[in-house]
């Protein structure tokens, strides 16, 4: 998941601030520019500029978080040793935390829905917790914890239009998206879950026998399965189940 770091005045030389870094590392670039690395309080560290004054939100950079971050300002390019991240500077009240042992970063509603915009609901995963009664309660936000360095990536026609197309998501079974060709929609399954998702798609209660195209088993002509790894069927709809 995504690291916090504070960023602290006052770093080496007394000139400068610094962050911890999320991984040790003996060469930092940052935006370009070669920065040395420090240890300060036995933890790696390198120098920021002046005018950063709260959180850095450390975010793995893989093809998918460079798209679904691509309008999100500010941010900046840093490498560790060669691994690339996405750092986003946060408001200083942000904080890391835990809640049932899960480490988690706090951070303030505008911020949240920024990220949750951004990310999705197959990238970024929000703690809330429901405090009251059920006929008067609130809803506490805990944190979030984002999925950054999951990348799954599938390169598959569509069963009823024949579009190529290339589906990339963080978690796969959190992703929904649609055909660019015909609009139908595609999501993912588990064993667990494939005849609940082909019922609930056809809206019956016993499946009926596919028929064999290829790679994929077609329901009805409504609905195509096809397993695209060990784990996970990918699956297309002819019209919207969510």
């Amino acid at each position: 998941m995504a690291k916090l770091t504070h960023v602290t005045k006052g770093g080496p030389g007394g000139k400068y601030g610094y962050t911890y870094l999320p991984a040790e590392g003996a060469k930092v670039v940052w935006d370009g520019e070669e920065k040395p690395v420090y240890r300060i309080r036995d933890s790696p560290a390198c120098q920021v500029p002046l005018s950063f004054k709260g959180k850095l939100l450390w975010v793995a950079e893989t093809p998918l978080t460079a798209k679904r971050l691509e309008g999100w300002q500010p941010k900046h390019d840093v490498k560790i040793n060669g691994n690339s991240y996405i750092v986003l500077p946060l408001p200083p009240e942000c904080r890391k935390t835990t809640f049932e042992g899960e480490e988690l970063v706090w951070a303030p509603g505008e911020i949240l829905h920024k990220l949750q915009e951004a990310f999705g609901s197959d990238g970024i995963f929000v703690q809330q917790t429901a405090m009251g009664t059920r006929e008067r309660y609130t809803v506490k936000v805990r944190g979030f914890m984002l999925f950054d360095e999951d990348y799954h990536a599938y390169d598959v026609s569509c069963p009823f239009c024949g579009k190529q197309s290339k589906f990339e998501c963080f978690n796969e079974l959190m992703w929904r998206g649609r055909c660019g060709g015909c609009g139908a929609g595609v999501g993912f399954e588990i064993d667990d879950s494939l005849d609940d998702a082909i019922a609930d798609a056809l809206d019956v209660l016993a499946i009926p026998k596919p028929e064999s195209r290829g790679d994929w088993q077609v329901y009805e002509g409504k609905v195509a399965v096809r397993k695209v790894d060990e784990a996970f069927y990918i699956t297309f709809w002819k019209y919207a189940r969510y």
